[in-house]
């Protein structure tokens, strides 16, 4: 097996893990929905719930982190198309190396400290408020997701370098 096919077929993992970080995280979102529905609820009737808050929070911190690198893959992150479209191809592809490479240091320096940051959360038992529930959870789960980012980003500068094909999946 040569290099560039195990290469791709490891980027093709990773972008099909993608779309699984993506769907536990739309699953997530109905959770999301759920509890701020409730949330409102309880709250015209003047009745307390308790952890709402906590749960929220820990619910769209995981959606989030979990969502970012199936976001990179669809394209559906912030981008200027009209003014892409309207440079050369080349000036494109340099400006995406760019994207690339800039994604891949804010990323990677959110990776390091989300790790030192739950290990701390672990280390003190640094909990919510309400439930108690630990920090380092979706502390944990940042790390996941921006780590997960940044091996899609190497996917993507794999792809523009024109190592490997678009991964299956890949608008």
């Amino acid at each position: 097996m040569s290099i560039r096919h195990a290469l791709q077929k490891s980027a093709d993992f990773v972008t099909n893990t993608s779309r699984w970080f993506f769907l536990s995280g739309k699953t997530l979102t109905l959770f999301l929905m759920l509890l701020v529905f409730l949330d409102v609820v309880f709250r015209r009737l003047r009745l307390a719930v308790q952890g709402g808050m906590d749960l929220m929070e820990i619910s769209f911190c995981i959606l989030c982190f979990f969502s970012f690198s199936f976001a990179w893959v669809k394209g559906d992150h912030i981008r200027v198309e009209i003014l892409l479209e309207r440079v050369s191809p080349k000036l494109q592809k340099g400006m995406r190396l760019v994207s690339i490479f800039l994604g891949l240091m804010i990323f990677g320096s959110l990776v390091y400290a989300s790790f030192q940051l739950a290990s701390a959360s672990f280390r003190h038992g640094d909990t919510t408020m309400d439930l108690g529930f630990p920090h380092g959870i979706p502390q944990t789960a940042m790390v996941i997701g921006s780590g997960w980012f940044c091996l899609q980003l190497g996917v993507s500068l794999l792809y523009e370098l024109d190592i490997i094909r678009k991964p299956h999946g890949y608008d």
